[in-house]
């Protein structure tokens, strides 16, 4: 097993990067040990949407050309052929607009393509949770209440 993972035959899925695609804000959240980075995408039509789940990428094409633009990745949905691409209409980035596929800005999908391998997880969500983060600055000071000598009450009044 040892000489297998000196050969880079295994790769463990902690080593691989992650791609999240937020369906309605239309971004693609690309991860990895030496890029963090957010780009903006188009995504599926309401008639042909893009395909919510977990999927991973199954092959991988430089130059392909026409629609796909600069670079195509497969992803292992089992019905049509859905990927993350390139495109020769830069004006649908940010939009409704592509038969189901993920589309990006040629510049940023030959960015994360060298650092996307096959296997690379995808998960596409139509949102991403809202994160509540404690800011001080809205935070309520402590109330504090000192009671006169012999009075253990207090009363509040409109």
């Amino acid at each position: 097993m040892k000489s297998a993972i000196k050969r880079g035959l295994s790769k463990s899925a902690s080593s691989l990067p992650s791609i999240v695609i937020e369906i309605k804000k239309r971004r693609l959240h690309f991860t990895s040990k030496t890029l963090t980075k957010t780009y903006p995408v188009a995504v599926g039509k309401a008639s042909t949407p893009t395909p919510q789940g977990n999927w991973t990428i199954v092959s991988k094409a430089m130059n392909p050309g026409g629609a796909f633009g600069a670079r195509w990745m497969r992803l292992s949905v089992p019905w049509g052929g859905y990927g993350i691409h390139g495109t020769n209409n830069p004006k649908s980035i940010g939009k409704a607009a592509s038969h189901g596929c993920v589309r990006m800005y040629n510049k940023d999908v030959i960015e994360i393509y060298p650092l996307t391998p096959v296997g690379t997880p995808v998960t596409i969500v139509n949102s991403l949770p809202v994160k509540h983060t404690h800011n001080p600055q809205y935070a309520q000071a402590p109330i504090r209440i000192r009671f006169p000598a012999g009075r253990h009450s207090l009363k509040i009044s409109k």
